[in-house]
């Protein structure tokens, strides 16, 4: 008989050519009847479940080895899609609409790889078989046309109607939302079938929208009877049995710091100060996995489920509430069951020894974020101390942001693995609109702050040592690179009818830092531990950005004047990244860089193999903390304690455990998707929903979003709008996608993220949860202190032979804005000689940014300031990631590229200086059969220069090399002869302008630039008149 490794071993060899069923019998010499019905089985099975592929001419191979690919579909609403290989290494696959072969979303496929795409770019392909289809069901608004009727599903990823035959409809009538059973799926031009299967109410009815939304997303609501009847088995009490090779920590504070509304607590911490100066801190999680045993109903429901879904009027839990409420809940003043992990923290915050072990504890309170922030509010202002102004910000958002991100438009989710998140988290701050709190507030907050001490007297130091110990872990985070979003989350607050009355932004406080470090802290410790001791594990990972997204952000941030240094290669720690994060801090740009950036992430996952986590910027990473409400970390407990208990794994449960490790991580990363689209579904409809009454009324708000449909538009309660590219009624805008910015093609007005607009609420959809906005007005942008532009320095090369002087890096011109300072002086390479090495011009001096210049033959890389560009030999042109770029305000942005001397490209006043210009023209330097580096130049802005070459006031830079944005026509006045320009002894550019000469004298034909007042011209090279 032929076993299945036998027939796939086969296919694999080197030698194998497809064969068909008669030719694999032959090979196999089947014998008799039995053996051939086995084999005919078995091909049959393989081929269904896309391990082999039966061609055309029936011959059987291995996918692979067929130029095919297996995975698993992401679809779009515009009906296009992705497959997203079963192999990691290798790239998703594009696959055009009309080659998706009817295939749904998250359906498993096979694709054959058609092109690779151009100059190396993505790869396309067309699906060749549906292995497994994901959809079964669907829910959506039915609509009924007497003798059939049609389902418009809810999902827009689903782009055609399914068809009901009057004898399935089952009672629906017209506007009730319905769940559909599919009978067929859509072939060619056939629609697919189904049939009602359940009327959920019409659809304007209070609370279908939330149900059909659970119902879309296929989340089970209630527990099945056998599920129950183990919870109830389990005891609402710790037995003394219970406690057996346990330790016991029940004389210790130990205290849980939750949401107020929170029941399901299944963390719980204490921090004590060692003889040695140390820190002593305790992480103690409640044991689930001892009540939740494997293969058990709990267990498989549990895998099922994945994860807790949190939406915006219930929870839906992974684990019945007589577990996840009771025994497992960490209640104040009662025994309950965890694994601990303790660990001794140095003056700095590292890890010197740690202790993982089973443990019974009793917390001796049950605190609130507030209470906790509170109190430490309190304790740091009652003896008229300075103010810590971080205990009332939000702090940090830890790991989230990193997490997850949505590839559609908007805002990215930002989905924490601390509990912030959590159904009873806490919320502070204020509904839109309300007044900030003042002086009285503050006295109130001090009142509060002293009963709450006299409360937990006995507890306030535990609770100043938690936050400093706090405090140096996120510190020894930052210095190691970890990077730290910090978008804003809200909560939408809704009535017993489900109505929403209220959007409230969370804020993340001290209370919230102190539980999100020491959670961090030990998953960090247990990952690692369990590494090294080589058993069967679940890790979190997230992967370094692709190097093509990471290059688009480089590029990106290069507008803003800011540089990405990288390591070897394309290599860039994520050490870098935070930097860049931390010079944003309170700068208009914050959002639209932190948006961008996070957009560059890939999505965190879990896997059976540990490889890091880029955004904490760590080795080793697992989630241990949170088995109440996810399935991972419920797992891990349970070889945890298996390897405590019994010393170890045998090899057959080592073997065991390996087999199924890679399973459940895929199913627990599809669990958290799942539930991350739910929640994201329900905050759009609650948020649509509370705006439908305030269509006409006028709001603040800011880009976070640009597509070549529309402006996404972010307004202070978190609601987001799109106004429509055809609402933009002004001008013809042109889409710049590595700008992310709309041009306007007449007025030259740029729309661009992290902009603050005023919009005015058009149209509400509630069918799509979307919500129209009409543009009111835009506010001027603020530019960045100290604009201006000043050329590099250089010493004159002597007869031409000599090394370039060193440069310096040009001190910021005059700005009007309030706060104005001026950068400080870099030195770096300065201008080559006519055989020398030629260095980079001085970098620009800071100013608003505008658009990105593309990167050009001898450039500096884009990870590197201009300013320190590295020398290139004799006229040798560097290959580049692009140019520091620094604007000045008004016009366009500075660039002092490698090799240029002088090199000064400033923007006008003009609002033509905002178009797409990108670079104007080079011209070829008057030497340029000479090697070295450039002449003196200055890049004109002013004019009208355009990405498509348009006209150039001045005569653009001169660089030595090819002329390059040829299209563009250089126009320039004419220098008469009695005039010449003044040495550069003689005259000299400092902090944007220069010495305009002896008066009377003409503009330089190099171009007039422009300084940061505004576009006050300067001259480039002063005149003087020439000596007769």
């Amino acid at each position: 008989m032929v076993t299945e490794q036998q027939l796939l071993d086969f296919m694999r060899e080197t030698a194998y050519k497809p064969l068909t069923y008669q030719e694999l019998e032959k090979h196999f010499e089947l014998e008799n009847a039995q053996e051939f019905r086995d084999f005919l089985k078995l091909l049959n099975a393989l081929e269904e479940s896309g391990e082999i592929y039966r061609t055309r001419t029936e011959r059987y191979g291995i996918p692979e080895r067929m130029n095919l690919l297996k995975g698993r579909m992401q679809v779009h609403a515009k009906g296009f899609g992705f497959l997203l290989p079963e192999n990691k290494d290798h790239p998703d696959v594009y696959i055009h609409a009309n080659d998706m072969g009817g295939a749904m979303n998250r359906d498993t496929v096979l694709v054959r790889v058609s092109t690779k795409g151009p100059a190396g770019g993505r790869m396309e392909g067309e699906v060749v078989k549906i292995v497994a289809r994901a959809v079964t069901q669907l829910v959506g608004t039915f609509e009924n046309h007497e003798t059939y009727g049609f389902l418009l599903p809810d999902d827009k990823r689903i782009i055609r109607d399914i068809f009901i035959p009057q004898d399935k409809m089952n009672g629906a009538v017209t506007g009730m939302k319905v769940v559909v059973k599919l009978l067929t799926y859509p072939e060619g031009r056939a629609a697919a079938t189904g049939e009602v299967v359940e009327v959920l109410g019409h659809k304007d009815d209070p609370g279908v929208d939330i149900i059909s939304i659970i119902r879309k997303h296929q989340l089970p609501e209630s527990f099945a009877e056998d599920v129950l009847a183990e919870a109830e088995q389990v005891p609402d009490a710790i037995r003394e049995e219970d406690l057996v090779g346990r330790r016991d920590l029940r004389g210790k504070r130990i205290v849980t710091i939750d949401g107020e509304d929170a029941k399901d607590l299944d963390d719980a911490v204490n921090v004590e100060r060692l003889p040695n100066g140390n820190y002593k801190l305790g992480v103690h999680i409640a044991d689930v996995s001892y009540y939740v045993t494997e293969n058990s109903a709990l267990d498989r429901e549990a895998y099922m489920r994945g994860t807790s879904v949190y939406l915006v009027d219930r929870v839906i839990p992974m684990l019945p509430h007589r577990l996840s409420n009771g025994i497992c809940s960490l209640n104040p003043q009662v025994d309950r069951l965890t694994m601990s992990c303790e660990m001794e923290l140095d003056a700095n915050a590292n890890v010197v020894d740690h202790d993982i072990f089973t443990s019974v504890i009793k917390t001796t309170e049950r605190m609130t974020y507030t209470n906790v922030r509170k109190i430490l509010y309190y304790m740091k202002n009652k003896d008229g101390s300075d103010k810590a102004e971080r205990e009332l910000s939000a702090p940090y958002a830890a790991e989230a942001a990193v997490e997850l991100s949505i590839p559609e438009a908007g805002l990215p989710d930002v989905y924490p693995d601390g509990l912030a998140m959590e159904a009873g988290a806490d919320v502070e701050g204020k509904a839109v609109g309300g007044e900030a709190e003042g002086q009285n507030a503050e006295a109130a907050l001090m009142e509060e702050g002293r009963q709450l001490a006299e409360r937990y007297a006995g507890l306030l130091d535990d609770f100043l040592l938690m936050e400093e110990l706090a405090l140096k872990l996120r510190n020894k985070r930052m210095r190691r690179g970890a990077i730290d979003f910090d978008f804003q989350e809200s909560k939408i607050l809704v009535d017993e009818k489900g109505k929403p009355t209220a959007i409230i932004k969370r804020e993340r406080t001290i209370a919230e830092q102190i539980i999100e470090e020491f959670m961090l802290a030990a998953n960090e410790t247990v990952a690692e531990h369990f590494y090294w001791m080589k058993v069967p594990f679940l890790y979190r990972i997230h992967e370094e950005p692709d190097s093509e997204k990471l290059l688009h952000f480089m590029e990106f941030v290069g507008n803003f004047g800011y540089t990405v240094r990288g390591g070897k290669g394309n290599a860039v720690h994520p050490r870098a990244l935070q930097s860049i994060l931390e010079e944003i801090k309170d700068t208009k740009e914050e959002t639209v860089i932190s948006t961008v950036l996070l957009r560059s992430m890939k999505q965190a996952r879990y896997e059976a193999e540990s490889m890091g986590h880029f955004g904490l910027a760590t080795e080793f990473y697992s989630h241990f903390t949170s088995p109440i409400r996810r399935y991972p970390d419920l797992i891990i407990h349970r070889v945890m304690r298996e390897v405590l208990e019994k010393g170890g794994l045998t090899d057959a449960r080592h073997e065991y455990l390996n087999a199924r490790m890679g399973d459940i991580a895929r199913q627990s990363s599809e669990r958290e998707r799942i539930a991350v689209d739910a929640e994201r579904d329900t905050d759009a409809l609650k948020k649509a929903e509370f705006m439908l009454d305030k269509v006409g009324e006028e709001f603040e708000g800011i880009i976070s979003s640009v597509t070549n449909f529309g402006i996404f538009v972010e307004l202070g309660n978190t609601v987001e709008g799109l106004i429509r590219l055809s609402d933009l009624a002004d001008d013809y805008y042109h889409f710049h996608e590595k700008l992310h910015a709309l041009v306007g093609e007449r007025t030259s007005r740029i729309f661009r993220i992290g902009d603050e607009v005023k919009v005015r609420v058009a149209r509400v959809n509630m069918s799509d949860h979307t919500i129209d906005f009409e543009m009111v007005d835009m506010k001027p942008r603020q530019q960045r202190p100290g604009g201006g532009f000043g050329d590099g320095r250089r010493k004159q090369a002597a007869d031409g032979r000599g090394k370039g002087g060193a440069g310096k890096r040009a001190a910021g011109g005059v700005n009007s804005m309030q706060g104005h300072r001026e950068p400080k002086r870099k030195k770096g390479a300065g201008h080559a000689g006519k055989s020398g090495r030629g260095g980079g011009g001085g970098a620009a001096g800071s100013g608003a940014p505008l658009l990105y210049t593309p990167p050009v033959d001898g450039g500096a890389a884009v990870e590197r300031a201009a300013a320190e560009g590295g020398r290139g030999k004799k006229g040798k042109r560097r290959q580049g990631g692009g140019i520091r770029l620094t604007p000045v305000e008004g016009g366009d942005a500075g660039v002092a590229p490698h090799g240029a001397a002088d090199a000064s490209f400033a923007g006008g006043g003009s609002a033509a200086a905002e178009a797409g210009v990108a670079p104007p023209g080079e011209r070829p330097g008057k030497k340029r059969k000479r090697k070295g580096g450039a002449m003196e130049a200055g890049a004109a802005g002013g004019g009208s220069a355009v990405a498509e070459g348009g006209k150039a006031a001045g005569a653009g830079k001169r660089s030595g090399g090819e002329r390059r944005g040829g299209r563009g026509r250089q126009e320039r006045e004419p220098v008469p002869r009695s005039w010449e320009m003044i040495s550069s002894s003689e005259g000299r550019q400092d902090h944007g302008q220069e010495s305009p000469g002896e008066e009377g004298a003409p503009r330089k034909r190099r171009g007039t630039g422009f300084d940061g007042n505004g576009g006050t011209p300067f001259y480039v090279g002063a005149m003087k008149k020439r000596k007769k």
